[in-house]
């Protein structure tokens, strides 16, 4: 119960609802690292872990699979992604600045589209 709490406790930070952070992690590379506090993780062993507990039939609470959705989703590489989705992807995520939006989404833009 202690080690489900603390993971719904992370996944609840800020720092998943923020748009920059699609960036980071689309455009990251396989040295990648999630750090919280003075814990480090690669990026590729938590992709793979909020994975795996999203597919269990068993295991995460109905609240943890609400929070761990949108993460999921924003964990696999999206270069094959229209516009579309990547504007309804951005559009749930947090931003300072609206024009930090455009930018965020220019980034991710694959080279096709532009």
């Amino acid at each position: 119960d202690e080690t489900w709490e603390a993971i719904f406790d992370l996944l609840g930070r800020p720092w998943f609802s923020r748009l920059w952070i699609l960036q980071e992690i689309q455009l990251g590379n396989r040295y990648s690292v999630m750090q919280c506090g003075q814990d480090v993780v690669e990026w590729r062993l938590f992709r793979r872990a909020i994975s795996s507990l999203n597919d269990k039939k068993d295991g995460p609470s109905r609240e943890m699979r609400t929070r761990m959705g949108p993460i999921n989703s924003m964990c696999w590489v999206r270069s094959a992604e229209s516009l579309t989705a990547l504007l309804n992807m951005a559009r749930r995520r947090k931003c300072s600045e609206d024009h930090d939006k455009v930018y965020a989404i220019l980034g991710l833009i694959p080279h096709q589209i532009l």
